[in-house]
């Protein structure tokens, strides 16, 4: 209940001044204590260990408290003073316990970082800030806790909790965005168009519907009558209800299973029922307190299929004869052709609605920030339409893996990330076949694993798997389940399918996109990186070595005769010779270390954490390594060298321009002194 005048909520008045003040006391005292050091006493420890308990016993009583508050319980979250509070009481114990045991002052900086990484999801820079100040101050005043300095230590822990708040702020603003998106999408979907969605023809048809049953209950001198339809899954809902007073506003779930309705429409035949004696039994949609005495109930034909069943109802026993069978077989074949309408009209809309959410599928993922976002918004999508107990996307890492990337549902903590072979696998199936997998009932569904032997997902009586492919390649799998039979129709069937290739089409493009960047940066012949890519590597290794000050170093070399070959053997053979020469860099290097080919027979290598002398040695071996290797090339054996320069990295003032055009001029000193060695640069 809420008072109008305060707008405060009962029973949780704000704390008085004097309950204010004696909250805050044991903390005061306690820090006052323990800023002069006074759990350091080596004659008191006996002392210092029951009063941290019993700071930990406040501790705990106030967190309780806060998080037990009216409006944590309402969902509201708590105020950043609450977290200032906690994070004080946490520093509080943690020094009283350092203070105990200096033996364990090593771990004092990474517990507080441990703390300000927690703090940093619920307080602001500010407050951490003031949190960080308080743990130095405790830190600096104990004694042999600490080797860090008053300024290092506030500066690392403000420095854990900065980086901490950005990486939950990026995080958070990741999952609000995704969140506004698939919220903003609802809302288009849901939006009408001056065309229309087809609500107002279904309006009108309900209104049909509940009239023709007003004219049949007066017509038969009945009570009720009542138009149960069939549901997706083989059951009947009561689409509509009208007695005397009207139309009754009859609950939709209602279960009609194993009653005269649930007869009618397996047997397809009518019912005629002149005494009732349990109506909630025999019927289903009454309590026991409706004095219902006779029933008669026809099947409602749609296409030579049983959509539905015509029930009207009495107070008195025996009130139907067959004589009035007949008029409710005419009343029936006329809300046969309704409903017709109806479902025309219902799959109409749908329709509509599935167009429009096409488009705006296709307007979010053309505009979404970046690939990791699609999942989610298309698994939201097919959640939305298809209500499935779980949804689940899948993509192939290689051709014969599968990895969950998302899901939906019930379980979905447990499969998000697992990945294993697929083959064997429903999935394997699908791809392989580029069709779908749709089972309409448990016996239907193959006794494999829908993804992989190591992907548990449970068991489902509707089943689903759609290819997530296009230009026939494939990209995953999208699978839906649900408990129930029966509960997918073809629109469904359709509505993921068309899901399904948007989202194959865009994560192709993106990988097609990733392959021409890819392919921009690597030589066809060699392998190996390009000049463009070589230099951005240059670039990014000149920022690692001015930010760390390491050493690294560049070498180029050229292969003496390859103007020679050129002219003797043809293109053909350079092709031969660039692809071994690739081969062998690549085999012979470290992992850390880079190979590019500039062109013109040029090759240069980017060597890591390594001097002048270093990289010298490590040059001359290439020579020795080039110079005993050769070529095969139509049965000829091409023999080559090369003349190698070394430079290395000579500190802040350097750049990687300087740096490579210093290798250069080295490998000329080496061409000048007829090939086939290494030379290292110098003044």
């Amino acid at each position: 209940m809420t008072n109008e005048k305060s707008g405060k909520q009962e029973g949780s008045e704000p704390d008085t001044l004097l309950k204010g003040s004696l909250r805050l006391m044991v903390p005061a005292l306690f820090g006052a204590v323990l800023l002069w050091g006074g759990f350091s006493a080596p004659s008191y420890p006996l002392v210092g260990v029951a009063a941290l308990l019993l700071f930990i016993g406040y501790m705990l009583w106030r967190v309780f408290n806060i998080f037990t508050a009216p409006g944590r319980m309402e969902g509201r979250g708590g105020t950043v003073a609450e977290a200032v509070e906690i994070g004080l009481l946490s520093i509080f114990a943690i020094g009283t316990a350092f203070q105990l045991l200096p033996s364990l002052g090593t771990w004092w900086l990474i517990s507080h970082s441990i703390l300000f990484a927690l703090l940093a999801g619920v307080a602001g820079l500010p407050e951490l800030a003031v949190l960080a100040l308080s743990a130095a101050l405790v830190g600096y005043s104990s004694p042999n806790v600490t080797d860090h300095g008053f300024i290092t230590s506030f500066l690392s822990l403000y420095a854990v909790a900065v980086a901490s708040h950005l990486a939950i702020s990026i995080e958070r603003n990741r999952s609000k965005r995704l969140k506004s998106k698939i919220e903003r999408l609802k809302m288009d979907m849901g939006r009408r168009s001056s065309v229309g969605d087809g609500s107002r023809v279904l309006a009108t048809m309900d209104r049909s519907i509940v009239e023709t049953l007003a004219e049949i209950r007066r017509g038969v001198d009945a009570h009720c009558a009542i138009l149960a339809l069939k549901t997706p899954q083989g059951g009947l809902y009561v689409k509509a209800m009208v007695n005397e007073g009207g139309e009754v506003h009859q609950d939709a779930g209602v279960r009609l299973k194993g009653t005269a309705f649930h007869w009618i429409l397996n047997n397809r035949k009518e019912s005629l029922i002149p005494a009732v004696k349990d109506p909630a039994t025999m019927l289903g949609c009454y309590d026991s307190k409706v004095p219902i005495r006779s029933f008669a109930g026809v099947p409602i034909f749609v296409g030579g299929r049983v959509e539905g069943v015509l029930g009207v109802d009495s107070l008195k026993e025996d009130a139907f004869s067959a004589d009035l069978t007949l008029l409710l077989r005419l009343s029936g074949k006329q809300l046969g052709s309704m409903v017709y309408h109806f479902q025309e009209s219902a799959n109409n809309a749908v329709l509509v609605k599935d167009m429009r959410t096409f488009r705006e599928y296709s307007r979010l993922i053309s505009t979404s920030s970046s690939d990791g976002e699609l999942p989610g918004i298309t698994l939201n999508i097919l959640e939305e339409r298809l209500k499935p107990d779980l949804v689940i996307l899948a993509v192939l890492t290689t051709k014969s893996e599968i990895e969950v990337v998302e899901a939906i549902g019930e379980g979905e903590e447990s499969i998000v990330g697992s990945s294993g072979p697929v083959e064997g696998s429903l999935s394997q199936w699908v791809l392989g076949s580029n069709k779908y997998l749709h089972c309409s009932s448990s016996r239907e569904i193959p006794d494999k694993p829908f993804f992989s032997g190591s992907i548990s997902t449970g068991k489902f009586e509707t089943l689903l798997i759609t290819p997530v492919s296009a230009r026939g390649s494939a990209v995953g799998v999208i699978a839906a389940g649900w408990r129930e039979a029966n509960s997918m129709d073809s629109s469904g069937l359709d509505f993921c399918s068309v899901i399904a290739r948007h989202l194959a089409l865009v994560l192709l493009h993106s990988r097609d996109v990733g392959e021409i960047e890819r392919l921009k940066l690597v030589d066809e012949h060699t392998g190996l990186k390009t000049h463009a890519g070589f230099i951005t590597h240059l670039e990014h290794e000149e920022l690692r070595s001015k930010r760390y000050e390491s050493s690294h170093a560049v070498v180029i070399f050229e292969i003496d005769q390859f103007s020679a070959i050129a002219q003797g053997h043809g293109n053909s053979a350079l092709a031969a010779l660039l692809s071994h020469l690739g081969n062998v860099l690549k085999s012979n290097l470290r992992e850390s270390d880079i190979a590019a080919y500039l062109g013109g027979g040029r090759f240069a290598l980017s060597l890591f954490e390594v001097d002048g002398e270093g990289a010298l040695k490590m040059a001359e071996r290439f020579v020795r390594l080039v110079a005993s290797t050769s070529v095969e090339w139509r049965e000829i054996k091409i023999r080559f060298t090369a003349s190698f320069g070394v430079s290395s990295w000579r500190g802040e003032a350097d750049n990687h321009i300087d740096l490579a055009g210093r290798a250069e001029k080295a490998m000329y000193t080496s061409r000048r002194a007829g090939g086939n060695r290494a030379t290292l640069y110098e003044d």
